[in-house]
């Protein structure tokens, strides 16, 4: 029994941590993406030389002539979206704007995938289902700020705060409900 116990609760971390890398990366994905001229102008801010920016491009240094516009006797082009993505990424370029949230219809949909992942089916309106949701925007609203990112201590401190918030209803609930108590 307690095996399996420990095999539910070490299946039940990894999918918590699967859905959390998940949206993390739907709410990168969910970011304005800088222009070309925004991109090309952080990177000499940044200092990069420009046969660096060829190299990672794995494009002629000759392109990246054009890419800046310096030669007036050169047709002038623009980076290609993938282009735009490789170098924001490797050179760790964002928009001020940040990601936009995602609707609570998409957070609906992560708190029931959960729930069954969980062996936990819930109704639409069940009030776990609600917190559930409720949570998960709130995190999506923490993980955007960089600064904690990856920090296992402030992500800690985030559900320590949703748990002692959440604690003096439970302790309602479970006076009012007798399957709550057990």
């Amino acid at each position: 029994m307690a095996s399996s116990l420990a095999k539910s609760a070490s299946e039940s971390q990894a999918l918590i941590a699967n859905l959390s890398n998940a949206v993390l990366n739907a709410l990168r994905q969910n970011a304005p993406m800088l222009g070309s001229k925004e991109i090309l102008s952080a990177l000499e801010d940044k200092g990069v030389p420009r046969k660096e920016i060829a190299d990672v491009l794995k494009v002629d240094p000759s392109q990246i002539t054009r890419l800046y516009g310096d030669n007036p006797n050169q047709k002038p082009r623009k980076l290609t979206h993938d282009e735009a993505v490789i170098l924001a990424t490797k050179y760790e370029l964002e928009s001020d704007q940040g990601p936009k949230p995602l609707p609570p219809a998409v957070w609906r949909l992560v708190a029931n995938r959960i729930a069954i992942r969980l062996q936990l089916p819930l109704r639409e309106d069940d009030p776990r289902l609600q917190e559930l949701v409720r949570d998960l925007a709130a995190f999506s609203r923490f993980v955007r700020n960089r600064q904690v990112q990856g920090l296992v201590e402030a992500t800690e401190n985030f559900f320590d705060a949703i748990d002692s918030r959440r604690e003096p209803e439970e302790a309602d609930r479970r006076e009012t409900d007798p399957q709550l108590a057990r």
